[in-house]
């Protein structure tokens, strides 16, 4: 062999070397796209299972917003309720006001149809309390300054337990 056959071997190698190089870097780089592919195909799959896991929760029974409509009307019935049996005791003792001062009833006492809302208002607060729930918290400490402490009962609350 001379230095041309020696020459050509070497320029044949090297272009071969260069075209391996080429066709490896075009397989790394279609592996890299086929890579992101993938992986934004998984980040779009999670974010739908999350969106339908999302939609699945929220039209569970109890969580839907007519449901929590209807619980917000029996809430609003119930304290209309209460504060009316508040106006109506108030009253009564308003008409009787001189039989009830002359017979010295201990329990003849008037009740605050507005404390006795906020009382019960605090009392649910109370017992679901979440310690991560800043507006429960808020209103918990709202309205305990409209009540008194939690531990502070009410003349009502003192009759039902004697």
């Amino acid at each position: 062999m001379n230095s041309t056959d020696d020459l050509m071997t070497r320029a044949r190698q090297a272009l071969a070397d260069e075209e391996s190089a080429r066709l490896q870097a075009k397989a790394d780089e279609l592996a890299t796209a086929d890579e992101r592919a993938r992986l934004q195909a998984e980040r779009q799959a999670q974010r739908e299972k999350a969106k339908a896991d999302a939609e699945v929760a929220l039209s569970a029974e109890g969580v839907t917003l007519p449901d929590l409509a209807d619980k917000l009307d029996d809430a609003v019935a119930a304290l209309v309720d209460l504060a009316e049996a508040a106006c109506n005791r108030n009253e009564v003792i308003r008409q009787h006001a001189a039989g009830l001062q002359a017979a010295q009833l201990p329990d003849a006492q008037r009740t605050s149809a507005g404390l006795m809302l906020a009382r019960a208002a605090i009392l649910a607060a109370a017992k679901i309390q979440r310690r991560d729930d800043a507006d429960l918290r808020r209103l918990l400490t709202d309205l305990t300054s409209i009540t008194g402490p939690l531990s502070r009962s009410t003349v009502v609350e003192r009759a039902r337990r004697s």
